[in-house]
């Protein structure tokens, strides 16, 4: 079954031996697999763009697909763009007090339970430091990279209704920001910053250069549409039931751009592009004075 879908590499260190099988295109054996029954169906919420994973899935010429709309009210959810906030490798640093500034509004513009995802611990990190030193008041958790049960169980306890306010720090494309569902008030907000992109490794840039050559769109397959996948898990732990209301927020200029821009699901409705902090405010402000707090009805 080797083919061109396929790499091994070779690596040396010292008298250590490593020997790299990578397969860089499943699709062929996931279709066979499926074609051995007589139907199956795929389905969730973050199978966006469908063509992507047709393609990536092996279902481009015998598969069906649909994309239904959501079920719940689009006005319980509001997607906030921070277009002042940059998070390339280059901007992180000269960035990093508008991204506080914008985690201290979102948190402070209704008192309840948030997550705040980054792409990476390192990132998190920096993160999670500047934003407790802006908020000392503020409960957190945090994400680590090694957990146990009993230590996730922890985190997610924190979350719990009738629990304190407390901030959440996760990673994206992690065990917080997929799979688990926090309803009504257990979770009122997700801030998502960057837009998700897989860290640079020589496996990735070979993937990237495989459907480059098969396709022309070698960035978008390993690096962009997964790291899309990832902001979408993320964004989806805010509503998960037809009477939820929450935020999502969006911590980079990216987003503005029509190659990311237009890749969102139709049910993610972008609310506001907004340029201050004193925008954002006043975005969230509005939007939470439209959904009073269950309590105030």
């Amino acid at each position: 079954m080797y083919d061109d879908a396929f790499e091994t590499s070779v690596a040396r260190d010292g008298a250590d031996l490593t020997v790299k099988q990578m397969c860089l295109n499943p699709s062929q054996f996931v279709d066979e697999r499926l074609a051995l029954g007589h139907g199956a169906v795929l389905f969730s919420a973050t199978l966006t763009p469908m063509d992507y994973y047709r393609d990536v899935l092996g279902g481009t010429d015998n598969s069906l697909a649909y994309t239904l709309p959501s079920p719940f009210p689009p006005a319980n959810q509001a997607v906030i763009v921070a277009g002042n906030v940059r998070t390339t490798y280059r901007e992180r640093t000269a960035s990093l007090p508008a991204l506080i500034a914008a985690l201290t509004v979102m948190v402070t513009a209704r008192s309840g339970h948030y997550l705040v995802f980054c792409p990476s611990y390192a990132y998190l990190e920096t993160v999670h430091d500047a934003f407790v030193r802006a908020n000392p008041q503020c409960d957190v958790v945090t994400q680590r990279s090694a957990m146990s049960a009993a230590d996730r169980k922890a985190f997610l306890d924190a979350f719990a209704p009738g629990q304190p306010p407390v901030v959440g720090f996760a990673v994206l494309g992690g065990s917080f920001a997929e799979g688990i569902d926090l309803r009504g008030q257990a979770l009122i907000g997700v801030a998502v910053v960057s837009v998700g992109l897989p860290g640079l490794s020589s496996e990735t840039d070979r993937i990237k250069q495989y459907y480059q050559q098969r396709n022309g769109q070698g960035f978008a397959y390993a690096y962009q549409l997964p790291g899309l996948n990832n902001v979408l898990q993320a964004g989806g732990r805010v509503i998960r039931g037809a009477h939820d209301v929450g935020v999502i927020l969006l911590l980079d200029a990216r987003f503005n751009e029509p190659r990311y821009r237009q890749l969102l699901p139709a049910h993610w409705q972008v609310k506001a592009n907004t340029r201050s902090t004193r925008e954002l405010a006043a975005t969230l402000t509005n939007f939470w004075a439209e959904h009073p707090e269950p309590s105030d009805v």
